[in-house]
């Protein structure tokens, strides 16, 4: 669950299961997001959640694609400080990776889990463990899936070399 995000807000907990969204079933995930993409931003939905073997209404505000990618480069910074941003079809080329793949290191705080780990400003990010990273979206998700005060590896570019290799950090 990504802070500040609008489930976050509307009070949605780790574990919820939603099966119902403005009063249709929720039979796949795939048919939440296709109802929650043709909603207005700004819109105010109902959608029920199993919480504990019981059902729990909740209602919800409907984010706009820019607000995620905020929220979503606010918990890499957060989380592993880092910044990044998508990576440029000349630098797919240049390091042998496939275009939309992976994403450039454009700060590090070198007191994040990820500067103590050795991260560099112009580094690729290509995996999380074992979940391929694609865009910032992508790294966001991966980020709020990490366990606290667990080690994780990432799958990374050296910029210098062009070389792949796992480094791991403590991610708080």
């Amino acid at each position: 669950m990504i802070k500040d995000s609008p489930a976050y807000n509307a009070g949605f907990k780790k574990g919820d299961l939603i099966v119902d969204y403005e009063g249709k079933e929720v039979p796949y995930a795939s048919s939440l997001r296709n109802s929650v993409g043709i909603a207005s931003v700004g819109q105010t939905v109902t959608m029920t959640v199993m919480r504990d073997g019981k059902k729990l209404q909740i209602q919800v505000r409907i984010g706009s694609e820019q607000e995620q990618e905020k929220l979503l480069s606010s918990s890499a910074q957060e989380r592993l400080g880092i910044v990044v941003q998508p990576v440029t079809p000349e630098q797919a080329k240049k390091y042998g990776i496939e275009a939309g793949q992976g994403v450039e290191v454009v700060k590090v705080n070198l007191k994040g889990p990820l500067g103590k780990a050795g991260l560099e400003p112009g580094d690729i990010i290509l995996q999380i463990n074992t979940q391929t990273i694609a865009n910032q979206e992508e790294l966001g998700a991966a980020v709020a899936a990490l366990q606290p005060n667990k080690k994780a590896a990432f799958l990374v570019v050296d910029h210098r070399t062009g070389d792949a290799g796992y480094i791991q950090a403590v991610i708080p």
